[in-house]
Formats: C-alpha cells, sequence, structure tokens
C-alpha cells in the first residue's frame, strides 16, 4: 500500500463513546478498495450511536472491544489506521462474536 491510496481496513479496538472508531485501533486486516471483492460491508449510522453488533444484534457499549471495517487513505508510518474515513463504519461487532459468526456477507 502506497501513502494516500484509498485502502479498506478491518480494525480492532475499545469502542468510546463520542467517537466513530474504535481507540488505540490495530489493523488486523488490509486490502486496496479496487481489490476488496466478495463481501458486503453493511454500513453503520454514525448519528445513531451506540452502534449494534452486526452478529448478536446488541449495543456495542464503551470499552467493549470490538471489529469493524473502515474506507479510507492509506497513512505514513506514524499512524496505522487510515486518514480521511469520513463518518462511515461498517460491520461493527463484539471481538468474540466476530470469531463465531462472520460479519461480512457475500
Amino acid at each position: 500500500m502506497g501513502y494516500g491510496d484509498w485502502v479498506v481496513q478491518l480494525i480492532r479496538g475499545q469502542s468510546y463513546m463520542g467517537y466513530i472508531t474504535p481507540a488505540f485501533s490495530n489493523v488486523m486486516l488490509e486490502w486496496h478498495v479496487g481489490c476488496f471483492k466478495g463481501f458486503r460491508l453493511i454500513p453503520q449510522n454514525v448519528l445513531r450511536a451506540p452502534y449494534r453488533c452486526q452478529a448478536c444484534f446488541e449495543r456495542i457499549v464503551h470499552g467493549d472491544d470490538i471489529m469493524c471495517f473502515v474506507v479510507g487513505k492509506e497513512t505514513g508510518n506514524r499512524y496505522s489506521v487510515c486518514e480521511r474515513r469520513g463518518y462511515s463504519v461498517y460491520s461493527v461487532a463484539h471481538t468474540d462474536c466476530a470469531r463465531e459468526r462472520p460479519i461480512c456477507s457475500r
């Protein structure tokens, strides 16, 4: 991935109310936008937080360990989570739930 490339990232971190993406996120997987195929990402309405887990449908609460997808521009070496993500997150799920059930649909 090159700096400024549009990417899709699967990130994991802790949910903090008032923030769109999880805090202290780790990038688990990453694709160029054009290479990400085969899965339909389910958008969450960031204006209607808290999110709901796509696997168990329970509310995501402050401090929960979660996984989600984001789309944005690849950053430099200093940061791992993409920039210019906008106000969208996709397929949000508790980390434990995501291990048991897929959070993307084909």
